[in-house]
């Protein structure tokens, strides 16, 4: 059995390796390079365009880690554009997550003041402006850890 990559290991990525020439025709995914009937090359498939609710692991060795503030502006190159508008997704969606543990494990005396101005749409409050254009992360205070099939994990 083999996992779909766009739900289970999304990268935000092209879905192509272009060439130095610009061709668009080697596709990330080896199994899709195929010739349909008509003979042209099959399309390939775009992890950037993945029903977002769908993706079940974000990959972020392309977007960045969430904890390094990262800066995400509006990307003008039409080809960048959907890694950009995911890439936003992930971290948004991450920073969510990282708010929600704070209020349902830590006192509200425990918890980070999320008044970050870094981006605070995407960041929630947890980055402030820093150094070389992207943000500083704030910290949890505390560190907590959950109990899962793999011992204890620090988030």
């Amino acid at each position: 059995m083999e996992l779909h990559r766009c739900i289970f290991n999304n990268l935000a990525d092209m879905p192509f390796i272009a060439d130095r020439t610009g061709s668009k025709d080697t596709c990330r995914d080896v199994k899709e390079h195929q010739i349909l009937p008509d003979g042209s090359a099959m399309p390939c498939t775009d992890c950037r365009l993945q029903v977002f609710k769908e993706i079940m692991v974000a990959n972020f060795a392309l977007c960045q880690a969430p904890w390094t503030c990262p800066t995400m502006k509006v990307v003008e190159i039409p080809l960048l554009r959907p890694t950009y508008e995911m890439c936003s997704r992930f971290h948004e969606s991450w920073f969510r997550l990282r708010k929600s543990v704070e209020e349902n494990i830590l006192s509200p005396s425990e918890r980070v003041k999320a008044n970050g101005m870094f981006q605070p749409e995407l960041f929630h409050g947890y980055c402030i402006p820093g150094m070389g254009g992207g943000g500083a992360y704030l910290k949890m205070e505390k560190t907590i850890s959950i109990r899962n099939g793999f011992g204890n994990t620090p988030l």
